[in-house]
């Protein structure tokens, strides 16, 4: 969009230029066609003062014409060098040379002429006026007539060397928009497919997001299932120990402490404050009551009778 707004001011300001341009070529040229224009009449003007003055009796009039000679000739003076000072090129000053020229060799004869005037030499001066004055007079109009020409030529030429740059600048103009144009399309498209791609990335990673999380929820559902069935194994496998432990230390039928579980016991049995170190050597038979426990003579004979109790009862606690 700023580079389409670039190319319009550009296109706009070089159409005011342009437009600027024919004005200042229009305008100086047609400031130069009025200035020669005026050289022109004022020719013509001294030509006919001249004229007049060879040809009247009337000394007044004659001397008015005179005057007026005088003054077209410093009006002829200014306008000449004004014109002189917008030379653009060789043409136009080699045309405004020749026409100085010309006047330098009009110039003597037109004041031989006004001395025979001033001088009462009325027909010598017709004479040199009509066969060489006015004649030279001439060729300066016609100098006069090829600048004009050359004038309207070069106008010409330069507003139609404007216009052909202008229509190549135009057209340059239009193909720089339709380029920027074209750019700004691919670039719309390239925008536009970009934002589709993004969006499909976007909704992509989403979805693989949603996938992870679901398993990262199945996977943390699956840990504590998995940690619930291990506690529940170990609670099984320590309770299958135990009962193995206690079948391995007891008798299945009674209940009472096996063989095994005797010969595994380090610590001594404390009866009534008394120590007493049970041997491997010491079984326990399988009695009909505990009764019998009693008339044991072993614990009750060497320890006493309260110890003897204390055995069978820590013998039962087994």
């Amino acid at each position: 969009m700023g580079l389409i707004v670039l190319v319009a001011f550009t296109l706009v300001h070089h159409n005011h230029a342009m437009d600027r341009d024919i004005r200042d070529v229009s305008l100086t040229q047609k400031q130069k066609l009025e200035a020669i224009h005026n050289l022109r009449t004022i020719i013509r003007e001294r030509m006919i003062a001249i004229t007049t003055m060879a040809l009247t009796e009337d000394a007044f009039a004659r001397d008015d014409k005179y005057q007026r000679f005088l003054v077209l000739g410093n009006r002829f003076l200014m306008v000449r060098k004004t014109l002189e000072q917008g030379v653009v090129n060789d043409e136009e000053q080699g045309l405004l040379q020749d026409f100085r020229e010309l006047t330098r060799e009009v110039t003597p004869l037109h004041e031989a002429v006004i001395e025979h005037i001033l001088n009462n030499r009325m027909k010598a001066a017709q004479k040199l006026l009509f066969s060489t004055s006015l004649p030279a007079q001439q060729r300066v109009l016609t100098q006069c007539d090829r600048i004009i020409d050359y004038y309207h030529r070069h106008t010409e030429q330069g507003v139609d060397k404007l216009l052909a740059r202008y229509f190549i600048d135009h057209q340059q103009a239009l193909r720089l928009i339709i380029v920027t144009l074209l750019i700004a399309n691919y670039s719309i498209w390239r925008i536009a497919r970009d934002r589709h791609t993004l969006l499909g990335e976007i909704d992509e990673r989403k979805l693989v997001q949603a996938k992870l999380e679901q398993a990262r929820n199945t996977l943390e559902e699956q840990v504590q299932q998995r940690t619930a069935d291990l506690h529940e194994s170990i609670e099984q496998l320590q309770h299958n120990e135990a009962q193995l432990r206690h079948m391995a230390n007891h008798d299945p039928l009674s209940g009472l402490a096996s063989r095994s579980m005797l010969n595994v016991l380090k610590k001594p049995l404390r009866v009534n404050d008394a120590t007493i170190e049970i041997s491997s050597s010491i079984g326990i038979a399988p009695l009909s009551g505990r009764r019998h426990l009693g008339r044991h003579p072993l614990p009750a004979g060497r320890y006493g009778h309260v110890s003897g109790q204390g055995i069978r009862q820590g013998t039962l606690l087994f």
